[in-house]
């Protein structure tokens, strides 16, 4: 035993004379009790010639540690309201229909506005060619809009009738065939801008990639388990600030 304190001294001492029957023999002798018999080299995982001071630094004089917690009791005890998570992806099918669904209005109030100066545009410029060359008769121009190829069914007939001349812009003089044609035209090219936008919209939709945030409220272990391992931005918060360790864990 060396060292300037009795404390020194102590950590910088061994064992060793514990494990040996004869060393035990002469401490007993020196205060008149049975000796205890040696302890077995085979129990301790130290080396004989370990300090007591590496023993406790290391160990605090424990052997071994016999661990046993479980996961399940620290999650009851967490017992978190809500779990987060977020992830970048394409839109589904279904808000690609809401924003195209929510964007139908805006659409339909444009192309109100825009479809009748795109036709009345158009109009004009066929009536400056129209007077370069000998004017149709009216009949002619009734005979192009309405015409049919002979159909043996009168609801096809009437079906194929209603989609030639159907016109979202009717004029105010029923009799005046070149508004009319001219309405019938509009409301084709209403129809198509339409489709266009709602088609563009609903591809820049399913290609646009965006951040989507998921909030479960009072999740299972079973489902933190499985988002755990799919999403490294999952963020899941105790509804506690502090639990005992012998709820969840036993040495």
């Amino acid at each position: 035993m060396t060292g300037c304190l009795p404390l020194e001294s102590i950590r910088q001492s061994t064992l060793e004379c514990l494990y040996q029957q004869s060393c035990i023999n002469i401490l007993s002798s020196q205060s008149n009790i049975s000796p205890p018999k040696a302890l077995k080299k085979t129990l301790s995982s130290f080396p004989l010639n370990t300090t007591i001071g590496d023993i406790f630094d290391k160990s605090l004089f424990v052997e071994y540690w016999f661990n046993k917690s479980s996961f399940e009791d620290y999650f009851t005890a967490c017992a978190p309201g809500s779990l987060t998570y977020s992830y970048e992806g394409r839109s589904r099918f279904l808000a690609i229909l809401t924003v195209c669904i929510s964007a139908f209005g805006g659409l339909v109030i444009a192309w109100d506005l825009i479809t009748p100066a795109i036709v009345k545009i158009w109009s004009f410029i066929k009536w400056k060619k129209q007077n370069k060359h000998l004017p149709k008769s009216s009949d002619e121009t009734t005979m192009e809009m309405v015409s049919l190829q002979p159909i043996n069914e009168a609801v096809t007939a009437h079906v194929h009738r209603t989609i030639y001349t159907f016109n979202l812009f009717p004029p105010d003089n029923e009799n005046d065939l070149e508004e009319q044609h001219v309405g019938i035209i509009a409301t084709r090219l209403y129809i198509l801008f339409l489709l266009l936008g709602i088609l563009v919209l609903a591809f820049y939709t399913s290609l646009a990639v965006r951040t989507q945030t998921i909030t479960i409220t009072s999740p299972s272990l079973e489902q933190f388990e499985i988002l755990e391992s799919r999403y490294s931005t999952l963020v899941c918060l105790c509804s506690r600030f502090s639990m005992s360790y012998n709820r969840i864990m036993s040495v």
